[in-house]
């Protein structure tokens, strides 16, 4: 639609091709100054461990945020449900 010059709501197709690709939007939002979770193992001391590509909170629920030391579990885990990669953050409360 957005190409053809239509009306239509919701985002553009830059901000959602950005935002389907965590480590992406991450790497952005840091160049600009704005903050964001600490990869592992530098936050801590939980994580969130969620597929790097999925949205609208697809493979996440309360197993996914883990401490340091289950970090390599809950990718195993993860990664046996949807495959692909994924990412490992520090968990913000909220």
């Amino acid at each position: 639609l957005e190409a053809m010059g239509l009306p239509f709501t919701g985002s553009g197709a830059a901000a959602i091709a950005l935002t389907a690709d965590k480590r992406l939007c991450n790497d952005v939002l840091a160049a600009h100054g704005l903050p964001i979770p600490l990869p592992y193992p530098r936050g801590g001391p939980r994580y969130i461990v969620k597929s790097r590509f999925e949205d609208a909170s697809i493979g996440i629920d309360d197993t996914n945020v883990v401490d340091a030391r289950a970090v390599p579990e809950a990718v195993a885990r993860l990664r046996g449900r949807l495959g692909g990669e994924v990412v490992v953050e520090t968990y913000i409360e909220g």
